[in-house]
């Protein structure tokens, strides 16, 4: 696996650029640093790349499953469900952030350029500056809540693995703090004088309303066998939920093209396309296999002992524990570490403590706190594609999602320890 790692990188390095390429350097240096003062034979190095490889696994499997929403038309009719019988810019904000939902568990990061696309003829008329705010409180903050309960987000996988939880009982949490933050979203919006302003609305055939919600409900549907199937395959096999979730998804996508009768269309569709994914993921592979090393080279060195103290020094103080890992995360997401490098590394900090801090609630703070950059950090990919797309600067984004993420991380916080304190989970 190290051989085949090294090779990857290799291969990786080659076609990797831009800020991927500088961090991955950045990781790659640091950690050969450390891996020279471990003093540690030469060829020892290639047993330091396994930490990120599951993470890889699954960016290596999701095309085949979104490939499912392509052929079955799912993006296209929830995008049409925006601007059914929408009258005013408040209702078109909570349609926006209802289909970021549905559409971010399957599609991912592809759902913010679909949705600023869909959005763009309705958002038309209105300043600039008022549709680049309406884009980033709307869809980044959806994303970002979607995320929290989604069975493909690596940050929910391995938060889950790391605490030996189930999805199962999580998620009823994690989608319990979606909904309300989607409400808050929803007032907070309602109080903007903006909110009220008309816009151009569409008036769609019964028969075509009545297909686009039973689309809806078959992509809930969908969703909601996957996680059973995800689930039982955990519970049988042992092999942690991120695995379980990456062997599930080819034959679930193909038993799913079967069910839809569109098996011909899938094949069709989906070997280019998964092709297409695979050769754009040099820049992962790059930037999380040098991660990697340089997470486990650092859990090597002795002076990490002091950390650990510090940390292990709160545990017992939960409310302040959670709250220092919020703070972590704050600090390296406006440092410019991507969050499942920062998740990553502070488990394997955490990981001779880590049976006393395992539970539910702790599992909800790393979901919260991990998955609230995706509001804010200008270095995530969420904030830089969506700056691309309207043509404004990251931080700009920062400033305007920044208190309501931090809001969140708060809550999620306060949540969590409420259920350690009262529930004892």
């Amino acid at each position: 696996m190290g051989i085949l790692a090294v090779v990857s990188l290799v291969i990786s390095f080659r076609k990797a650029s831009g800020l991927y390429l500088l961090t991955g350097l950045f990781f790659l240096s640091s950690g050969w640093i450390l891996f020279f003062y471990s003093h540690a034979p030469w060829y020892a190095f290639i047993f330091h790349f396994e930490t990120m490889l599951g993470l890889l696994s699954l960016f290596f499997m999701l095309p085949f499953i979104r490939s499912i929403i392509h052929i079955g038309h799912f993006d296209r009719q929830l995008n049409q469900l925006l601007t059914l019988k929408t009258k005013q810019l408040s209702q078109l904000y909570t349609r926006s952030a209802f289909v970021t939902q549905l559409l971010g568990i399957f599609l991912n990061i592809a759902t913010i350029p679909l949705l600023v696309q869909s959005l763009s003829l309705s958002l038309h008329p209105f300043p600039d500056d008022m549709t680049r705010r309406f884009y980033s409180r709307s869809l980044l903050r959806a994303y970002a809540l979607a995320l929290t309960w989604s069975p493909f987000e690596v940050l929910v996988s391995i938060s889950i693995d790391t605490t030996n939880e189930t999805y199962y009982k999580i998620f009823p949490f994690t989608f319990l703090l979606s909904i309300v933050f989607m409400i808050l979203n929803r007032l907070l919006f309602s109080m903007d004088p903006s909110s009220h302003l008309a816009i151009q609305c569409s008036d769609l055939h019964l028969n075509k309303r009545n297909k686009i919600k039973r689309k809806m409900f078959q992509l809930i549907g969908i969703f909601i066998l996957f996680i059973v199937i995800v689930s039982l395959m955990n519970r049988m096999t042992g092999f942690g939920f991120l695995f379980s979730v990456v062997l599930v998804i080819l034959p679930f996508s193909i038993t799913i093209a079967f069910i839809m009768k569109k098996w011909k269309r899938y094949m069709i569709f989906t070997i280019p396309h998964w092709k297409r994914q695979t050769h754009n993921l040099s820049n992962y592979f790059f930037m999380f296999l040098t991660a990697g090393f340089f997470v486990d080279m650092i859990a090597h060195m002795e002076w990490i002992s002091i950390l650990q103290s510090f940390l292990a020094h709160f545990i017992n103080h939960k409310f302040i524990f959670y709250l220092i890992i919020g703070v972590y995360f704050f600090i390296t997401a406006l440092a410019g570490f991507h969050p499942l490098v920062s998740l990553t590394l502070f488990v394997k900090i955490l990981s001779p403590v880590l049976s006393q801090v395992s539970s539910l609630s702790f599992a909800l703070v790393l979901i919260s706190c991990s998955l609230a950059t995706v509001m804010y950090s200008p270095y995530n990919v969420s904030v830089s594609l969506l700056s691309s797309e309207i043509k404004v600067n990251p931080y700009r984004i920062t400033q305007w999602n920044i208190a309501f993420a931090l809001f969140y991380m708060l809550i999620g916080i306060s949540f969590a320890y409420w259920l350690h304190f009262s529930l004892n989970i």
